[in-house]
């Protein structure tokens, strides 16, 4: 009978060797892992391939964003703000837009009220003394609570609002003043950012410097909706405005840092955020808010 020579110093650890077989039985296990390596890797780089490669969500670029705060989703029927982020050079402004909303005036804190409930958008208006009393005109739901005749020299912007219409504008007089009062509708005065497309004269850089949060009530087109930015003077805001395409810009009252109650907002999950620092507030009897109310015909 033949035997087989097996030699245990001609195979190293490496190797499997079936005893009874032929020499070309041999299995080296260090070709097998590499192999199975060799193979995990191939499958990685490819999945990794079609991971950078495959179709992704675009970016808005700065004209779409800007295209986009006329052309809202014509599906969606009910009330809600829709925000819009742009970036200009050093600064980053946030946009509220207001979407099949009523807009109006109120008056008191909506702190302590349902308000928070019925409307989708809201800021503050209005300034006030220190004494809490209106530094300016003031009309709500047609009640003249402040006459036109004291508004100190800058604030000659104004925001009417008649017929569930804003207007926005800049001018030392206006009839839309006596017309907010006919219809019982709203009217108020603030500092002018911008005026037909172009930053206010009086809104001087060596005046207007200082840096905080600020806002502003804009109307491009037929659209109004606020914009917020923080650490920006009132000139570096007033001129992004110009930039974006604004025709007319009043400022908004109401920062951070102010232990006031400054507003909130409604996505179209209907989901709020309030824009405050704190849970405890100061009220006013005459503070003001600009809000945009849920239409009760779509909701």
């Amino acid at each position: 009978m033949n035997k087989h020579n097996y030699n245990s110093d001609e195979i190293s650890e490496d190797d499997f060797h079936v005893l009874g077989q032929p020499e070309k039985k041999r299995f080296n296990k260090k070709k097998v892992i590499i192999a199975l390596l060799t193979i995990i890797a191939t499958l990685f780089c490819a999945a990794l391939i079609t991971l950078l490669f495959r179709t992704v969500p675009q970016q808005k670029s700065y004209e779409e964003i800007i295209m986009s705060i006329d052309n809202q989703n014509p599906n969606i029927k009910h009330s809600y703000t829709e925000k819009l982020d742009i970036i200009m050079g050093e600064l980053s402004l946030t946009l509220y837009v207001p979407r099949n909303a009523i807009p109006a005036v109120t008056i008191g804190s909506p702190a302590t009220t349902d308000l928070t409930e019925e409307a989708v958008l809201a800021f503050r208006a209005a300034n006030l003394h220190p004494d809490g009393s209106l530094t300016d005109c003031f009309v709500c739901d047609g009640v003249v609570l402040q006459p036109d005749t004291i508004s100190p020299l800058e604030h000659k912007g104004f925001c009417a609002i008649i017929d569930n219409v804003i207007t926005i504008g800049t001018a030392e007089s206006t009839p839309l003043f006596e017309k907010a009062i006919e219809t019982k509708g709203s009217f108020f005065r603030q500092h002018s950012l911008v005026a037909d497309g172009k930053v206010t004269a009086n809104m001087k850089e060596e005046v207007y410097k200082n840096k905080t949060f600020r806002r502003a009530l804009c109307q491009r087109g037929n659209q109004v909706f606020v914009v917020a930015c923080n650490d920006v003077s009132m000139h570096k805001l007033a001129q992004a405005l110009a930039d974006i395409g604004v025709d007319n810009a009043i400022y908004l009252i109401g920062g951070h840092n102010q232990k006031t109650f400054n507003g909130w907002w409604r996505d179209v999950d209907d989901d709020i955020e309030l824009f405050r620092k704190t849970d405890e507030y100061t009220t006013y009897e005459l503070e003001s808010y600009i809000v945009w109310k849920k239409d009760k015909v779509t909701n």
